[in-house]
């Protein structure tokens, strides 16, 4: 029997957009932040501000009495991105999963996704559905087993990629016009060419002949070396002009980038310019030298301003130096020759003294393996110094077995291991179900496009055949990372692990283990080892560990040398000092000769030294080192006469040059 009241009856209707039940006040939560570059990050610091402490300020005004996680991961990263490639996002999904997270705060939907198909967004939601998740964002709260909530979140999702659309063609939509219509886009100028700038709203490009002459005769003279691209980069390096004179006056140099090469300060326009290796390659690989223009948006369009060169010219060389051909596939080039593999455990690690790798390779005249490094001269690198395999191996394992010896603290490893693991786990799964959502779309278009009972005009039909495929595309590049996603990659601290579990026998066990997994155990520990050639009879060795509680270990060892051929310099400084000098003046002026070998010398030239002129007190220390090495053993408290490798790590470098300067 019913009951008749006067009382208004309480509703039982949601009033959106700012609802949430009472008892999501007392339920753990996330924060995700996200702005869009390392730049805004830099310089929008109230913007992060915004999305971190005034925001929990805010859920706390609100009544928010759980534990409140800001996930800041994906700071300075695009929207745009996959899920699975942003790590921020990656844990937000864990906590979600783990059901350690209720609720989802962010200052709005473009924070979480531009996705201009709107797959990620129909996953996010679909995941929060599931369970029992809302995302609350200063416009609205989302509750998504409302229908209205989810198609809201659809239709920000649809305006936050919208936006992002709008402001390209607003702030690069003239460039992009311009482009596609042949005209020049801002991009650099290419050697031989200006800018046309006669008709400010039509600029293109015209040939500079100075320049261009030049552009035609290295692609001839590629030719006439019959693709010896090697032969070629000599012929230029040993050209002593620049290989592009300077700009005559009067030229408009505008669009060209001012030439910045990595062994020097960047110059000027004034000096002439010889591009590097990289640089030459790209001039002989470009097809802008056939008269083609690639718009920024794609494609290419012929005949678009004057050639310099002939096509089957152009083919010629780009099918002999580009890895890739003009439709974007990957290609072999032809001039590539792959020799054996140099057996050398540091060959993935080692670098020189300025940065840049040091190649493992055979040399010499008996064909040994050795670490060979040189520096940029004008184009190629000049050999500066090479030491055999076999000499830096064994002083690096030496010091390697050393630190395996002495290693603890690894029994609480396989904890983290197994996180991580389960992180790989889930990276996988988020990226099938980003496929299976991305497919969801697809069926549904083609089942619109398809059905004839539904009446549609040809753009309708257009724009179905474009998204459709769009999502074709989105789902082949996904199915690729789900491939990446599965292969066995294993991470550092998982090799370390294995070692670890391996020790002593391991050290025991060393010539057995395949040489490939010896580089795998090396790679894992270690960061870099630096080769360098500090002075004529000393090599050094410097290990950086990828362990923080592994200093930096140094090896200072003794070479026999030479000193190498005479330059005619040092052939004259002989001839003027080494009559009358005194013998200390004239080993300070040959620091890297020892006094044997300025003997040797002397004798060769036919250079007398005058009887009476003081003798043994200036050579007596330098008979057979020379100046730099004595230097050197003395700055490093090194005992010259030690053949063996004589070790320090950093912090004793530091401890050792401080109490030197100690006051």
């Amino acid at each position: 029997m019913s009951v008749r009241t006067i009382k208004k009856k309480a509703s039982t209707s949601v009033s959106y957009p700012l609802y949430f039940p009472d008892q999501l006040k007392n339920e753990d939560g996330v924060i995700y932040v996200r702005q869009s570059s390392p730049n805004q990050t830099r310089n929008n610091i109230h913007s992060y501000e915004m999305q971190t402490d005034k925001f929990i300020e805010h859920f706390r005004q609100m009544g928010f009495t759980g534990n409140i996680t800001v996930i800041p991961d994906d700071e300075g990263t695009s929207g745009t991105l996959e899920i699975h490639k942003r790590p921020g996002m990656m844990r937000m999904f864990a906590m979600i999963q783990k059901r350690k997270a209720k609720w989802i705060g962010t200052v709005h939907v473009n924070r979480l996704t531009r996705d201009p198909d709107f797959v990620t967004p129909a996953h996010i939601m679909k995941t929060c559905r599931t369970y029992g998740v809302w995302i609350i964002t200063l416009r609205m709260h989302f509750n998504f087993d409302d229908d209205y909530c989810r198609r809201v979140f659809m239709l920000e999702a649809e305006e936050a990629a919208r936006h992002l659309e709008w402001m390209k063609l607003i702030l690069g939509g003239g460039k992009r016009v311009a482009s596609d219509k042949g005209y020049y886009d801002g991009r650099p100028v290419p050697w031989g060419y200006i800018v046309d700038r006669t008709d400010e709203k039509k600029k293109k490009y015209i040939i500079y002949k100075p320049h261009a002459k030049i552009v035609e005769k290295l692609f001839k003279r590629f030719f006439e070396l019959d693709g010896n691209f090697p032969e070629l980069l000599r012929e230029i390096e040993n050209d002593p002009n620049e290989l592009f004179p300077p700009f005559e006056p009067g030229i408009d140099t505008r669009g060209f980038r001012r030439p910045c090469r990595r062994r020097g300060p960047r110059r000027q326009f004034a000096e002439g310019y010889t591009p590097s290796l990289d640089g030459i390659i790209g001039i002989l690989t470009n097809p802008i030298y056939i008269g083609w223009w690639i718009p920024l948006d794609g494609g290419f369009i012929e005949n678009n301003h004057p050639a310099i060169v002939e096509e089957w010219l152009f083919i010629y060389a780009h099918k002999r130096l580009s890895a890739y051909d003009l439709e974007g596939s990957r290609q072999k080039p032809e001039r590539v020759v792959r020799n054996g593999k140099t057996q050398a455990l540091l060959k993935k690690v080692v670098k020189g003294p300025d940065g840049y790798e040091i190649y493992a390779t055979r040399a010499g005249r008996k064909y040994k393996d050795v670490y060979r490094h040189g520096s940029y001269a004008k184009i190629e690198r000049v050999f500066e110094f090479a030491f055999t395999v076999e000499l830096i191996d064994s002083i690096f394992l030496s010091k390697f077995f050393e630190r395996l010896e002495k290693w603890e603290g690894c029994e609480d490893w396989k904890e983290d291991l197994d996180q991580e693991q389960e992180q790989k786990e889930d990276i996988k799964q988020t990226i099938k179900g980003l496929i299976a959502e991305a497919q969801e779309q697809w069926d549904h278009n083609m089942r619109l496009l398809k059905n004839a009972k539904i009446p549609k005009t040809e753009q309708m039909e257009a724009d179905l055949a474009s998204e459709c495929a769009k999502l074709e595309k989105r789902i082949a590049k996904l199915k690729q990372d789900l491939e990446h996603a599965k292969e066995k990659v294993e991470p550092d601290e998982e090799i370390q692990y294995a070692i670890y579990t391996l020790l002593p026998d391991l050290i025991q066990a060393w010539p057995q283990i395949p040489f490939q997994q010896k580089l795998r155990f090396i790679g894992s520990l270690v960061r870099q080892v630096t080769l360098s050639r500090p002075a004529p009879g000393w090599a050094k060795i410097e290990i950086d560990w990828k362990r923080i509680d592994w200093d930096t270990d140094i090896a200072h060892v003794r070479l026999r040398t030479h000193g190498g051929s005479w330059t005619d310099e040092e052939k004259e400084l002989l001839r003027n000092l080494y009559s009358t000098a005194p013998a200390m003046d004239i080993v300070r002026a040959l620091p890297t000769r020892c006094w044997v070998a300025i003997k040797a010398m002397a004798s060769e030239m036919e250079v007398r030294r005058t009887k009476g002129v003081a003798s043994s007190d200036g050579y007596k220390d330098f008979y057979h080192v020379c100046y730099d090495d004595v230097v050197y053993a003395e700055e490093h408290r090194l005992v010259i006469g030690d053949k063996n490798p004589q070790w320090s790590s950093q912090r004793q470098l530091f401890r050792w040059r401080a109490h030197i300067l100690r006051p």
